[in-house]
């Protein structure tokens, strides 16, 4: 018996280390953040043979027992093989996003509106400063992201959306005549570090593009206040929509969960089931643990446990085995990829495979390319935001599928790529209307940034408005729901249209 408990110990630790050398691996560069939709079905084999232990436990005490005796060996083979498909798979990959682009392309010239087009003229006279040189004509919009450390490989594809939309308003003329420079700081997701980067960098931008991450952007935004400079901050934080020069792009995180179990209550017969609520413990795991509070409340559903991590965290055990004692049912996962894939294969070496809510931010492709694949597929739903990579009825996705083939065609269909395109353009909007005012200094964009109206997001997420008050700052209410598609080229398919629940409709932000 001392034998066997053994034994299952050293296979939980090798499962846990391979899960974060693959979720790693697969997005710790911008050239292979996902695995491709084209060849999933020739990578099948491989990532199942490596998911079998985690599937196995998945279902009885009895697979988990036998998971346990699988031996180190067999585990480091069988992680050699899927790494080795997954290499493989990234060529035929290019060759299917080169395709699909070269269509995407095509529609654009066949007559689509560029987003990335601005015809306003900059007078004479413009008023400047900060980060806008009049003799050069360039702009400088700065970027503080991830680049490093867990959570790095989500923070280089936001950034290299926001600079891939911005080569293309570059190459069709700029803003009025002024290019685009996108200048960048590692936070490596640590406020200190962000508060660092942020010292060097804010003298001499117009506005930051990107502050990557709720935790950096709370750090930041008494500074960005002094400062005068206008932020859009990656993430969805209702917390920060008060912040006078910080800004968001679609439906804050109370109201993603409110949607969410919204969903569960009426699609998943919900009702009586035990709901449980895994949590980051920072800013962003508090405005998740607002609206499932809030849901909870408002559908008179069964709270079995709310259950906080740090994102430093070396071990998941706790969290997986108090998902046990407690029964949960459905568990909504405010968390990012690399730590929601310790988290699941640890609950899963348990043998508790409940029905999984992600936050959007808990989700990415390369979460395929791990043994939780066959997980995610049968017990995963995402809640998030927008539409589908690349949908040809959406001239946003279409362009953004034709610059991704122009200029970074390496890059693999992202959400946080997405994102920061987006963001890219709600700033080229504000800084054109700046320039057609006449004030390009920060409290001159301030001032075209409130006036906003119905901005054009191309269909990838719902035209915005924005204003002076909080209320008016709220972007979107809508949602999503997805379900795993390992043939999708996120790995997503869309199951809902975009919905506003009751109960997210009258929540007060």
């Amino acid at each position: 018996m001392t034998t066997r408990k053994t034994s299952g110990r050293l296979t939980m630790l090798a499962v846990l280390a391979m899960l974060t050398a693959l979720v790693l691996s697969a997005c710790g560069d911008p050239t292979a953040t996902t695995a491709p939709a084209a060849t999933t079905a020739a990578a099948t084999t491989a990532a199942a043979t490596t998911a079998a232990a985690t599937t196995a436990a998945a279902t009885t005490a009895a697979a988990t027992t036998a998971a346990a005796a699988t031996t180190a060996a067999a585990t480091t083979a069988a992680a050699t093989t899927a790494a080795a498909t997954t290499a493989a798979a990234t060529t035929a990959a290019t060759t299917t996003t080169a395709a699909a682009a070269t269509t995407a392309a095509a529609t654009v010239a066949a007559g689509s509106t560029s987003l990335s087009t601005f015809t306003v003229k900059a007078p004479d006279n413009l008023k400047t400063g900060p980060g806008v040189d009049k003799a050069s004509k360039t702009i400088k919009v700065g970027a503080i992201v991830p680049l490093s450390g867990p959570v790095g490989p989500f923070g280089k594809n936001a950034l290299a959306g926001m600079e891939t939309y911005f080569k293309s308003v570059n190459d069709a003329g700029g803003i009025g005549g002024y290019k685009i420079q996108v200048v960048s700081g590692d936070s490596a997701y640590q406020p200190a570090k962000a508060v660092q980067e942020y010292s060097k960098l804010s003298g001499d931008v117009l506005m930051f593009g990107q502050i990557y991450g709720t935790p950096i952007a709370e750090a930041l935004k008494e500074q960005i206040g002094t400062d005068k400079i206008l932020s859009g901050y990656v993430g969805f934080a209702a917390s920060l929509l008060a912040e006078k020069y910080v800004y968001l792009q679609a439906t804050p995180y109370p109201i993603e969960a409110i949607n969410g179990i919204d969903y569960a209550v009426r699609e998943l017969g919900a009702k009586g089931k035990k709901f449980a609520l895994v949590y980051q413990n920072d800013a962003y795991g508090a405005d998740v643990k607002k609206g499932y509070d809030a849901a909870i409340k408002a559908y008179g559903l069964t709270d079995a446990g709310q259950i906080p991590f740090n994102i430093t965290d070396a071990s998941f055990t706790a969290q997986a085995t108090q998902l046990k004692s407690i029964g949960a049912e459905i568990v909504l996962m405010g968390s990012q990829p690399t730590e929601t894939a310790k988290i699941l294969g640890t609950a899963a070496q348990l043998g508790v495979t409940p029905q999984y809510l992600f936050m959007s931010p808990a989700w990415n492709r390369a979460l395929l390319d791990t043994p939780i694949k066959d997980l995610t597929v049968a017990k995963v739903l995402v809640v998030s935001k927008g539409v589908q990579w690349g949908d040809p009825t959406s001239p946003g996705e279409v362009q953004k599928v034709a610059a991704v083939a122009k200029y970074i065609p390496e890059q693999k269909p992202d959400g946080g790529f997405g994102i920061g395109w987006v963001e890219g353009i709600i700033a080229a909007n504000a800084i054109a209307k700046a320039i057609e005012s006449g004030d390009v200094t920060r409290e001159g964009l301030l001032k075209a940034f409130e006036s906003l109206k119905n901005v054009d997001l191309g269909g990838s997420l719902p035209n915005v408005s924005y204003g002076s008050t909080p209320d008016e700052r709220v972007p979107s209410r809508e949602s999503t729901v997805y379900k795993i598609d390992v043939t999708a080229p996120d790995g997503t398919k869309a199951i809902t249209k975009s919905f506003l629940s009751e109960a997210a409709k009258s929540y007060k932000l």
